[in-house]
């Protein structure tokens, strides 16, 4: 599965580019995202962060290049939801309170808009 291809009966997703947006300097500077993917084979959620949100997806979807052993296997994924924090101590609070809840429902509710990460710092 390819960045661009559209899978039937999903919603595509703008996904932001690191190099698109305009920042220049140390990486310390660049936005960071929440991330949560869906596998299309298993329907199981994934939850991660990064700071280029395009790439990584790609990364999930290459199993030859894919470091992370857990989503290699499970895939292809697509991309259910993301949320940009300003730093990454605030991503990787959010990331972890996601992790932390362990439920497909809340996972679902944030999905869906029914929940927000906003007072999660």
């Amino acid at each position: 599965m390819t960045l661009n291809q559209r899978v039937p009966g999903t919603i595509p997703i703008p996904i932001p580019r690191l190099r698109d947006s305009g920042l220049g300097g140390s990486p310390s500077v660049f936005p960071m995202f929440v991330y949560i993917l869906e596998s299309l084979s298993t329907g199981r959620y994934y939850v991660g962060s990064t700071t280029d949100l395009a790439h990584r997806l790609e990364e999930h979807n290459a199993p030859e290049s894919n470091p992370s052993r857990w989503t290699r296997s499970r895939g292809p994924w697509r991309l259910l939801f993301s949320k940009e924090f300003s730093t990454s101590t605030e991503a990787l609070c959010a990331e972890k309170f996601i992790k932390r809840m362990k439920s497909r429902g809340y996972i679902e509710k944030l999905v869906t808009g029914e929940r927000t990460l906003d007072r999660i710092s």
